[in-house]
């Protein structure tokens, strides 16, 4: 049994997930980078740096979710101990959009920190390969080529693909739902997250379509656009909430600029929504057949697309959608890809 150090931003779905993965079988030193707080960076650099002293000594492995402010310190220590430094890579850490001011290397002081961290990590795990290196045909505008591995030149860091595990249990499938129904879920709090996460597409196609219903779920940020009656802005919701919403509509938008491997559009697709979503990243395998791709940024193509949705056998597609995912990403197929990374870092480092 290792002592792992774990360093993430906050207890997010896939966090929590993770953290009792690594607890099954290893001690676990967690550490909560307070990102959000009032405080000054010096100052929250510095807690951290208590933390490492004081707790951080026995740690056989380093983990940091995402890289980033951070991941500096943590890194630096792992260094310092001589032990083994992973970073799982989620998305915003490999991803450059400066014209919507989203990803770590579309600001310098974040581009810098984040690629000093990926130069100091031993490994990488990223929830898809194309976090590593892609290109986003989709949105082109702040260049083509995407992933921590274009982004940071030279890098030539070890990396294994492990994806995201879902719990079929958990997320039931229904095949009753309301007609014509299309609903997203995403925290948006600001117009970088409506512009990111597609609900500027969105709140648009409820005119083109008015006898279809639009929800979004996890709304903070009201538009400077009019919206019309049948697009729906709700605010967050419970998680444990979320699965009435995903078995009761029949779509399932993921319309987002950049994503790494969207935890709700494969919880909708358990559920049985039929997904609709952009060419970006992850999404295009994890859809497969089951659904619909939406190939460019652009209102036209989207309307045209939905126009199919609506024709096709959504009964099917859903029973595919859940399918796809539970055959492709099982929960325990990411705890034995995890745990076996973890063990062979500790063990090469013996």
């Amino acid at each position: 049994m290792a002592t792992l150090l774990y360093v993430h931003l906050g207890r997010t779905t896939f966090v929590k997930k993770d953290m009792d993965l690594l607890a099954e079988s290893h001690d676990l030193i967690e550490y909560q980078f307070d990102s959000q707080s009032n405080l000054s960076i010096l100052k929250t650099f510095w807690n951290q740096l208590v933390f490492l002293l004081r707790k951080g000594r026995k740690a056989d492995l380093v983990i940091a979710q995402f890289a980033g402010y951070h991941s500096v310190l943590p890194g630096w220590w792992a260094k310092l101990l001589r032990v083994p430094f992973l970073i799982i890579a989620s998305g915003t850490e490999s991803a450059s959009y400066p014209s919507i001011s989203y990803g770590n290397f579309a600001k310098p002081a974040y581009a810098w920190v984040t690629r000093m961290s990926f130069r100091m990590a031993d490994h990488v795990a990223p929830v898809h390969r194309s976090l590593a290196a892609s290109e986003n045909h989709y949105y082109p505008h702040d260049g083509v080529k995407q992933g921590y591995g274009n982004l940071v030149p030279g890098l030539k860091v070890p990396s294994t693909e492990i994806s995201y595990g879902f719990d079929g249990e958990k997320w039931p499938y229904q095949q009753e739902k309301e007609a014509r129904s299309f609903l997203t879920v995403a925290l948006i709090h600001n117009e970088v997250r409506y512009v990111l996460k597609g609900v500027d597409l969105i709140v648009r196609m409820g005119e083109r379509f008015p006898d279809c219903n639009f929800y979004v779920v996890g709304m903070k940020y009201t538009p400077e656009i009019a919206v019309p009656d049948n697009v729906h802005l709700i605010a967050a919701v419970p998680h444990e909430e979320l699965a009435r919403y995903f078995r009761e509509k029949q779509f399932y938008f993921q319309l987002s600029i950049s994503e790494g491997h969207p935890n709700a559009l494969c919880e909708a697709m358990l559920c049985g929504a039929v997904p609709i979503v952009s060419a970006v990243t992850s999404m295009p395998e994890t859809v497969g057949d089951s659904g619909f791709v939406l190939q460019q940024k652009d209102e036209t193509q989207l309307a045209e697309l939905i126009g199919t949705a609506l024709k096709a056998d959504t009964e099917t597609l859903g029973k595919k959608a859940r399918g796809r995912i539970l055959e492709r990403y099982p929960l325990n197929l990411r705890r034995k890809k995890l745990l076996d990374l973890v063990e062979e870092l500790v063990e090469k480092n013996k």
